[in-house]
């Protein structure tokens, strides 16, 4: 079976022929053994069969059973069902019960026809059950991450003028002082629930008060500051996981990627990158990171003001193509940045040379 690491080619690249043909699917594993199995070991699949035996035909509850047989199967063991798979089971069912039609199973996109997503037993019942199973977890995920934020504010609330005085000495040596490490750090932890308040009461855009306050943000360690408040709110189990699971995220979400309509010519480009053999890991990292924001929506950074795509991505990382491109695009950012008279958040930029990555910069202030 076809699982999220694989890298399946949709509709995005097209062949010649009827617009129902222009998919190019990648080999899948699935044959009329693997169907065959599924109803023999499964009490449903058992039904359909019988059924099927009785009457020759299949009504439409038994053809909603055998697709969450088929379905089913897929969500117990934690598996993408690929489109490739969804067609060449649709395709072995039409062939097996002779009476039924493929494409009532699967039927893909159709632009000429006005049909601009996929259907059929198959693809409904799939992503409506990842539908409610994601609402699930994003639920149970917004309750722990509430539960989290509501135990902090309390205890911000409950900071006696004592402790804030004492905090508030903590954070002046902290607005001034960037050594030792050690001290820094330190202070930094003490200073969490006091940060936090300030960060509670900073409603600007992008929050430029909370860096003039805290300005060991824009240190070349304050990620590390960064990842100990991370700890503080949400627990050291959790501060990593992004990191420890990024191959995996990486993967599930280039196969997103190649599902979805990328319209937008640069990102577009730079998805049909990834299908290069011999792409190298960390430009791979650069493609995926910056097209986020191809599927994502950008966030709007004021009521008049609503980042293009372009904008949205070069804040994530700035890809330049030479030393001299890289020197010149700082400065035009530091110059908007004085205008504006905020202070400059730490940006990463990459000097490339066609597919590889050559440099990277973090820069800042």
């Amino acid at each position: 079976m076809c699982c999220p690491n694989s890298c399946e080619q949709h509709d995005i690249w097209n062949e010649p022929g009827p617009s129902n043909q222009r998919f190019k699917y990648l080999p899948t594993e699935v044959t009329t053994q693997v169907l065959d199995s599924l109803l023999v070991n499964n009490e449903k699949g058992k039904i359909i069969t019988n059924y099927y035996a009785k009457h020759g035909m299949l009504d439409l509850e038994h053809r909603k059973n055998l697709a969450h047989v088929i379905v089913d199967r897929y969500i117990a063991n934690n598996q993408y069902f690929s489109l490739a798979d969804m067609k060449a089971f649709s395709e072995i069912i039409s062939e097996k019960f002779t009476d039924e039609f493929a494409e009532l199973y699967y039927s893909p996109r159709n632009k000429d026809a006005g049909k601009k997503n996929p259907s059929g037993l198959l693809y409904d019942r799939f992503h409506n059950r990842n539908k409610k199973d994601s609402l699930k977890r994003k639920r149970d995920l917004r309750a722990q991450n509430h539960d989290c934020l509501q135990a902090v504010k309390k205890q911000v609330f409950a900071l006696t003028d004592t402790e804030l005085a004492c905090f508030g000495t903590e954070k002046n040596w902290l607005r001034n002082n960037i050594a030792p490490s050690e001290e820094v750090m330190r202070c930094w932890n003490d200073t969490f629930f006091i940060r936090f308040k300030d960060i509670l009461a900073d409603t600007t855009p992008d929050r430029h008060q909370i860096i003039e306050q805290w300005p060991r943000f824009n240190d070349p360690e304050g990620y590390l500051l960064v990842d100990s408040d991370f700890a503080a709110l949400f627990g050291e189990d959790k501060s990593s996981c992004f990191f420890n699971e990024w191959d995996k995220f990486s993967n599930d979400f280039e196969v997103y990627l190649k599902q979805s309509q990328i319209k937008e010519k640069v990102s577009l480009a730079l998805s049909k990158e990834l299908d290069s053999k011999d792409l190298q890991r960390d430009y791979r990292y650069y493609i995926i990171s910056v097209l986020f924001h191809s599927i994502i929506k950008p966030v709007r950074i004021s009521e008049n003001k609503l980042p293009t795509i372009a904008q949205a991505q070069s804040d994530v990382c700035m890809a330049c193509d030479s030393e001299d491109e890289y020197v010149n695009a700082v400065k035009a950012i530091r110059d908007d940045y004085n205008i504006a008279r905020r202070p400059l958040f730490p940006r990463i930029f990459i000097i490339r040379d066609k597919s590889q990555l050559t440099k990277f910069y973090v820069t800042w202030r």
